[in-house]
């Protein structure tokens, strides 16, 4: 398992209430040696702004955000992930406002808003020959 999925299954966690977010920080810290100041950004920060669909300011690796996009589909579902690509819009807007590109991230939401696309565009034509039956 990578550090980002463990981060996303600890960050998880913390979000759910199933442990505190100072039990979080230090599980990141030695499991993975993450920095506390960086396990606190990313549980108390990114990850649940990434969820509710909020503008968020810190920002991570263009790693942390694929991985969380893939598990929130994964974990979550099409309305989820539509959600959350909403928060990660927000955030390169905001980003590309302070004058760093993040090139890399936006190719990250394309990503991800072209399969979201691609799922309700197959949703739909399944509902389609439902009716058509």
């Amino acid at each position: 398992m990578s550090d980002e999925e463990i981060t996303y299954l600890i960050s998880k966690k913390v979000l759910e209430g199933k442990i505190s977010k100072s039990d979080g920080i230090n599980e990141l810290s030695s499991r993975i040696n993450l920095n506390k100041g960086s396990a606190s950004i990313i549980i108390g920060q990114v990850y649940p702004k990434l969820i509710e669909g909020v503008l968020f300011k810190r920002t991570v690796s263009v790693a942390y955000f694929s991985c969380f996009l893939k598990c929130i589909k994964r974990d979550y579902g099409n309305e989820q992930l539509s959600i959350s690509l909403s928060g990660l819009k927000k955030h390169i807007d905001y980003i590309l406002t302070t004058g760093d590109s993040k090139i890399s991230l936006r190719k990250v939401y394309k990503e991800y808003l072209e399969l979201f696309k691609t799922l309700l565009q197959r949703t739909r034509k399944m509902k389609l020959n439902n009716l058509k039956l």
